[in-house]
């Protein structure tokens, strides 16, 4: 037996499993359109391209007809205009960033004091444990066996070895909790640092 709450879109929830004998699920995406994804890659591109890179016409027949765009000149600018559109390593980069960027801020959880990589390490001996944003959004694209990008919230984060293994959890878990070991890695101490003083995860306070 259960029961089955439908919320329409545009209001937040957040729902809660209680008890060992209870689950809760939460299943919800509104996909992006065509449209809007043309329409924000096109402008992301834009914002990469050189204003003086011009079209410039090719070798001209002396017998052209005036008036009459030729087959070449429409091939060339064809290809000046669709040829940014073409890097699958800037679309994937586009899209990770664009998927991940913030819907809603009205979920702040940016500390009031700015936390440093000393307040992980110092002479804790024990695991930290963290939670995430609910309004926070994670994704990551693999780059090899050992390197990856997180993508938090819009922003990237070049990740490799054991960094990367911490982004993975990252992503996958709500809550998760770092070995002293793990934080003392500057790399990932400097992740984490990043993440709680953006609020996109916060120290894991039982009470």
């Amino acid at each position: 037996p259960g029961d089955i709450l439908y919320v329409p879109p545009g209001f937040a929830h957040d729902g809660v499993a209680v008890g060992d004998d209870c689950m809760t699920y939460s299943i919800g995406f509104r996909a992006p359109s065509r449209g809007d994804l043309v329409s924000a890659f096109a402008d992301h591109v834009l914002d990469t391209l050189n204003e003086d890179d011009r079209y410039t016409d090719g070798v001209l027949r002396a017998d052209a007809h005036p008036g009459e765009i030729s087959a070449d000149a429409l091939e060339r600018l064809h290809d000046m205009v669709t040829e940014p559109l073409k890097d699958r390593a800037s679309f994937a980069a586009w899209f990770a960033a664009y998927v991940t960027a913030p819907k809603d801020d009205r979920i702040d959880w940016a500390p009031d004091l700015a936390i440093t990589a000393g307040d992980l390490q110092g002479d804790n001996r024990a695991p930290i444990a963290f939670v995430r944003n609910p309004a926070s959004r994670f994704a990551f694209i693999r780059e090899d066996d050992t390197a990856l990008t997180l993508f938090v919230d819009g922003q990237s984060y070049p990740c490799r070895g054991p960094m990367a293994d911490v982004c993975e959890r990252v992503c996958a878990e709500t809550r998760f909790a770092l070995e002293p070991e793990q934080l003392a890695n500057p790399d990932v101490a400097a992740l984490i640092v990043d993440l709680v003083n953006r609020g996109c995860i916060a120290l894991d306070d039982p009470d």
